[in-house]
Order: structure tokens, then C-alpha cells, then sequence
């Protein structure tokens, strides 16, 4: 009997295991935008001493659905922000974070001097946020972006989100969820005194931060 030569390549399930590997493999690379990387960031920000570095992710709806949260968080007054966003593209990452700038005005910059968020398709396009809507020759904060698989890098905000989940459940559909009910959600989580905030909320250390900049005794 004539025996066939099949390599372990031929077998479908090697051949899956191969691909997906080496898919892991280009992944383990690192970001797009090497010059970017948080081990360029300065390390003055890993001390959460000074205001105005943030971090940055999204919270996805049921998948039927295109309506995502972009959500923000402040490393030293940990202020959690959530924005809606009709999808979860750069596009609309960049009409969000145009929001922020527009309700924040000449003080923006000095807000959000840094986001740090991750290599999802939506982050990519770093110019998107770093670029003043109002003037697209000027900078209006600086991204840097963590390592594949490394969601710890930004863990405030990641343990945030699960706050959130909380109230908003994984596959709940975002659509069902009006302003109002998730403005009195983030009212609860930014007005909860913690422990690691000696006792006091981040919506209060929030505004104190925010009363500096502007000035306001």
C-alpha cells in the first residue's frame, strides 16, 4: 500500500493553530507607532502626582448594534468620563474627544496633557486626537500607547469600565441606555468617596484640579 506524505501543515486544525500563532506573534510586536509607546512616556505620569494624563478604551453594546462608549480616566483624580459614539471607529473617536474640547475650551490642553489608550483599530489614528479640531496646525494633547496584551498598563481605567459593567451589563444593548440614566450612573461612580482617594470623590478632587487651572479659589 502506498502510504501518502501529508505534512502537519496539510491538517486543517495545524493549519489554524499555525496561523492564529502567528498572528500572536505580529501582535506580541508592539504598537504601530513605535515612537509612540508608553515606555516613551515620562515616568513622572506611572506617580498619578500631577493632573491631566488620562487613559483612554471602549465599552461595546451587543454586537448587532454599532453604539459604543468611549471612556476617559484621569490618573490622579481618577474623574471617569463616558462618551456615546454612533460606532466604534477612529471617526468617531475624534468627533469625542472634538467634544471635550469644545466643552473645555481654552483649558483642554491643559486637562488632557496626555491619553494613553491601546492599539484598537479606533486609537490608531494618533493625529485624529492629538490635533486641535479648532486648528489642525496645533497640538491639543499627546497619545502614547500600551503594549499587545497588556491591558494592566491602563488598569484604572479598565477597572473603571467594570464598574460600569456593573450597571451596564456585558451585552446589554447601548441603544436602551438614555443620557439621563447614564449621566446619574457616572454620578454614582465619580461621587463615591474611596479609600485610595483618602475618603474624598473624584468628582470633588476633580473640580478642585479643574477651579486651579481656571484660576477659581
Amino acid at each position: 500500500m502506498k502510504q501518502l506524505k501529508i505534512k502537519s501543515e496539510d491538517l486543517t486544525h495545524k493549519s489554524k493553530l499555525k496561523k492564529k500563532e502567528e498572528k500572536k506573534e505580529k501582535a506580541k510586536k508592539g504598537p504601530k507607532h513605535k515612537e509612540k509607546s508608553i515606555h516613551n512616556r515620562p515616568e513622572e505620569i506611572d506617580k498619578n502626582e500631577e493632573f491631566g494624563h488620562w487613559e483612554l478604551d471602549c465599552v461595546e453594546g451587543i454586537k448587532e448594534k454599532k453604539k459604543t462608549y468611549l471612556t476617559i480616566l484621569e490618573r490622579k483624580t481618577k474623574k471617569y468620563i463616558v462618551i456615546e459614539m454612533r460606532e466604534h471607529t477612529n471617526k468617531c473617536v475624534k468627533e469625542a474627544i472634538d467634544k471635550l474640547e469644545e466643552k473645555y475650551g481654552e483649558y483642554f490642553k491643559e486637562i488632557f496633557k496626555t491619553m494613553t489608550t491601546d492599539n484598537g483599530h479606533e486609537f490608531l489614528n494618533y493625529d485624529n486626537i492629538e490635533k486641535s479640531k479648532k486648528d489642525r496646525r496645533k497640538k491639543r494633547t499627546k497619545v502614547y500607547y500600551t503594549d499587545s496584551y497588556s491591558s494592566w498598563q491602563k488598569g484604572m481605567n479598565e477597572n473603571c469600565n467594570g464598574i460600569l459593567r456593573r450597571f451596564i451589563p456585558k451585552g446589554t444593548d447601548l441603544e436602551t441606555i438614555s443620557e439621563y440614566k447614564l449621566e446619574i450612573i457616572l454620578e454614582k461612580i465619580n461621587g463615591k468617596p474611596r479609600k485610595i482617594l483618602n475618603f474624598t470623590s473624584a468628582e470633588e478632587l476633580f473640580n478642585i484640579e479643574i477651579n486651579k487651572i481656571k484660576g477659581v479659589a
